[in-house]
């Protein structure tokens, strides 16, 4: 936190010896106020981006990893995952921010694996005027704690409440419905401002890791828990699973785009425009045969001109994922 504070504190005070005002959150802190007119200090603002930083991407993986294992465990749900995703595919050709919504399956199975495996065990608020609960005054100035991981298991909010159960999101029986009863997110005036993205990047991750491979546990299900000794809960290590690249997805190794078989005469050239590539190398790791990283590590390099046919899917697969869409296909 140090070396952070002492980072963030030089940028603060390099940016307003020169005036420089730049469109980033770093910058909107900067410019906060308190209500009295009090600028925030670069200690208060180094811990907000620290913990914008652990909120968006602790959070988000160990969820992840959860949904992963969960749908790993009931199998019937991953193969109802699977069909949706497949069926989305086959109608737009992949991910489309319109496929994000018509996803119900998935975003119930998000839905549960939050319910049972929230990141945050426990929320705090802030005491700002007296208030009453069954007869107890908290009175100004005290804190309040709940746990989304013990208010998600009442059995009068949620029937069954161990139970990975999805359907309990469908239309007619919606459990989640009843105020402050599912609350991975908190709720009130403080809810996760980011509680949309997050559901949205969830669907993104899950629907891309799904329609290219297949997940099994290498370990008993049960064996599989949470580690409480972190701020954000994460899956206790060791968390193994094992993953194959789907037989049955894309075109056919050397198919041509219309569908039709290629002969062993065809070939694949493909361009890279130097102008646009950043060195990502996610072609590198979808195919290593045919590029490489140059030996500055700043761009990538094509090893075969003209590519045999056999290498077509690696290659699409490569342009279609590539950052900065540097990656053309031509036909020989």
């Amino acid at each position: 936190m140090r070396d952070s504070l002492e980072m963030i504190t030089a940028i603060i005070d390099q940016r307003r010896a020169v005036g420089a005002i730049a469109q980033d959150a770093l910058q909107v802190l900067m410019e906060s106020r308190y209500s009295d007119g009090t600028a925030l200090t670069p200690n208060e603002i180094t811990g907000i981006l620290t913990a914008s930083m652990f909120a968006g991407h602790h959070t988000s993986s160990g969820t992840e990893a959860w949904t992963l294992i969960e749908l790993a465990r009931h199998p019937e749900w991953m193969a109802r995952v699977v069909a949706e995703l497949d069926g989305l595919y086959a109608r737009d050709g992949g991910l489309t921010y319109q496929a994000f919504r018509e996803v119900p399956v998935l975003e119930s199975v998000l839905k549960e694996v939050l319910r049972l495996h929230p990141p945050l065990v426990i929320l705090m608020r802030g005491v700002l005027a007296d208030f009453v609960v069954e007869g107890v005054t908290i009175p100004t100035g005290k804190l309040v704690a709940i746990s989304p991981a013990v208010s998600h298991r009442i059995p009068e909010l949620f029937r069954d409440p161990t139970r990975f159960d999805p359907s309990r999101y469908d239309p007619g029986r919606e459990e989640d419905a009843t105020p402050f009863a599912w609350i991975p997110f908190g709720g009130g005036h403080h809810r996760c401002s980011g509680a949309a993205f997050a559901i949205m990047q969830l669907k993104a991750i899950t629907m891309s890791l799904l329609r290219r491979f297949t997940f099994e546990l290498v370990d008993p299900p049960d064996s599989y828990g949470p580690d409480y000794t972190k701020m954000v809960v994460q899956v206790r290590q060791p968390c193994r699973v094992r993953y194959r690249r789907r037989a049955d997805v894309g075109r056919a190794a050397g198919a041509r785009p219309d569908g039709t078989a290629a002969t062993t005469n065809d070939a694949v050239r493909v361009r890279v425009d130097l102008g646009l590539c950043q060195g990502h190398a996610v072609c590198v790791s979808e195919a290593p045969a045919v590029f490489r990283l140059n030996a500055q590590q700043t761009a990538v390099e094509v090893l075969q001109a003209e590519a045999p046919a056999a290498l077509r899917d690696q290659i699409a697969t490569a342009v279609k994922h590539c950052p900065t869409h540097a990656l053309t296909i031509e036909d020989a």
